[in-house]
């Protein structure tokens, strides 16, 4: 079965992903919710050991970070757990509907299936505007006149 071991320069690699995706994004995927969510997918309803659930959470956040194609979520799944294709699109079914779906105008490019993009959900905040230029104050000045 596959074991999820990283060695230090993918994991710099994996950190340096995650800090390039917007903040939305990143707070979804270390919630508890999130996480909640893939343990009942896993193991409530799919009956999946422990190494699986470390599996399935790990290949979610590949896809999350963009490493995998979204499109090739089960069948990796499939290999990584040494499980049917049919079960492994039944798990994908399951958390693409409860976590990917969701979020999908805000994962990278390269995990997003071809097609029209998606719009974003409307209650997802967008990003802060930045103050003009007017409003900043020269601190390193502000005595020396």
């Amino acid at each position: 079965m596959f074991k999820p071991t990283l060695n230090q320069e993918e994991i710099k690699k994996r950190q340096e992903l995650y800090l390039s995706l917007p903040q939305h994004l990143r707070q979804i995927i270390a919630s508890e919710e999130t996480a909640d969510k893939l343990y009942n997918i896993s193991w409530g309803k799919n009956q999946l050991k422990s190494d699986g659930q470390t599996i399935v959470s790990f290949t979610v956040g590949e896809t999350l970070l963009g490493i995998i194609n979204l499109s090739d979520f089960a069948s990796i799944l499939a290999k990584r757990l040494e499980i049917d294709q049919a079960k492994a699109e039944k798990i994908y079914q399951e958390i693409n509907l409860e976590i990917f779906r969701p979020i999908m105008a805000y994962l990278p490019k390269q995990s997003q299936p071809i097609g029209p993009k998606p719009t974003p959900p409307p209650n997802i905040p967008t990003q802060k505007p930045q103050p003009a230029a007017e409003n900043i104050v020269d601190l390193k000045n502000i005595f020396k006149e």
